[in-house]
């Protein structure tokens, strides 16, 4: 009974939960340092992003329109 209703609240809160468009940034949206596919990623407005560093990744969070465009171009794009 209880695995039963364990399944239920996984599913019910997957199913509730939206998805973030995947990360394709090649820059950090904070400071503008390079970014991998192994860089840590924070999701801003529904997007993940690449960041260099968490502290990165925590600024945009905090301030998003100081770093990134209403369409969610990272400001710093060259």
């Amino acid at each position: 009974m209880l695995n039963a209703a364990l399944v239920a609240l996984v599913m019910v809160t997957t199913a509730s939960t939206p998805q973030a468009k995947p990360a394709q940034n090649t820059t950090c949206p904070g400071c503008g340092g390079v970014v991998s596919a192994k860089s840590p990623t924070a999701m801003v407005r529904g997007q993940n992003y690449r960041f260099c560093c968490t502290d990165c990744g925590a600024m945009v969070q905090k301030k998003p329109d100081k770093f990134l465009h209403k369409d969610g171009t990272p400001k710093n794009r060259n």
